[in-house]
């Protein structure tokens, strides 16, 4: 009877040695974690990106068990817009533009709140087209508009990242 215990001893003698640790239950990264979204420094000359940015990265990580919290959170989510940058990507045959890009550049860390260690950290480029149009209004709520789904997947491509990470 003993005999047939003994692999199973020297199983769990050798898996606690090695620093193995069973998963949750669940899987899930961030499970009785605090996370707070900073504002986000804006170093692109569009305005009000970051506010963009960190709406969307709050609306993203409403989906995933982790609780969203202020001052003194566990983790802290904040980083830099790099840039935003316009570009003409589509021209008529008379070289009117037809289809704008725009190329959002993010990097974002998240700090671990006691030690305000760097615990991960990365670049995101997200571009996004919008169609020219001869009425300014409708051009710039265009523009708005890829700006604001451009922050949509920039958020969503980051948290992907992080859950990869945790």
């Amino acid at each position: 009877m003993s005999g047939k215990f003994l692999p199973l001893l020297v199983a769990l003698f050798f898996l606690a040695g090695c620093g193995y640790t069973p998963l949750r239950k669940d899987g899930a990264p961030f499970d009785e974690r605090s996370i707070q979204v900073a504002t986000f420094a804006n170093s692109s000359h569009y305005p009000e990106v970051e506010g963009r940015l960190r709406q969307a990265l709050s609306k993203e990580l409403a989906f995933l068990p982790i609780t969203l919290g202020e001052d003194g959170a566990d983790l802290l989510l904040d980083g830099d817009v790099e840039s935003l940058n316009l570009e003409s990507v589509s021209f008529s045959g008379q070289d009117k533009v037809l289809i704008y890009r725009i190329q959002l550049t993010v990097l974002a860390r998240v700090i671990e709140g006691k030690s305000g260690k760097v615990i991960w950290k990365a670049r995101e480029i997200v571009r996004e087209e919008y169609p020219a149009n001869s009425d300014m209004a409708l051009q710039r709520n265009a523009r708005d508009w890829a700006v604001s789904e451009a922050c949509r997947e920039m958020a969503h491509h980051l948290v992907l990242q992080m859950r990869r990470f945790f």
